[in-house]
């Protein structure tokens, strides 16, 4: 078993897949998908960090809005959420991230980074999300 391989979306040798999203979301409550990797068995490295905009001109509505960040393994998720609170003190406006390490050992798997507002006022979330799969192992 190769400590890193060539599988999924991983080309050549290099061992990490990366994603930055300008994530803008308000109006309704859906999960919506930020990045998402179709990847062979394998035990890998998933991190999210979320940085939300520190501008008041970014949440419409005059009010804060709760949001939630998640990693999901073919659509269901994986541990626990981040998330910023509506009211105070601003922990809207606070950056979070999560780590998991992601295993499964037959057939290809969809890891995906989602984000999405609670509240569906004209506001909602507004930030920079990044999302890093490191593989760790490829099961041959």
């Amino acid at each position: 078993m190769p400590f890193w391989g060539v599988g999924g979306d991983y080309t050549g040798a290099s061992p990490t897949r990366s994603s930055r999203s300008d994530v803008s979301h308000g109006g309704n409550t859906n999960w919506q998908t930020a990045h998402s990797n179709s990847l062979n068995p394998g035990v890998y490295l998933v991190h999210v960090s979320y940085t939300p905009s520190h501008s008041d001109g970014d949440y419409p509505n005059s009010d804060p809005d709760h949001y939630e960040t998640r990693i999901t393994l073919d659509g269901t998720q994986v541990g626990d959420t981040a998330f910023g609170y509506e009211s105070g003190p601003v922990t809207y406006k606070s950056a979070s991230s999560l780590a998991h390490v992601i295993s499964w050992n037959s057939g290809a798997k969809t890891i995906a980074s989602q984000y999405r507002t609670t509240d569906a006022d004209a506001g909602g979330m507004r930030g920079y999300l990044i999302t890093q799969i490191s593989i760790i192992m490829e099961y041959a």
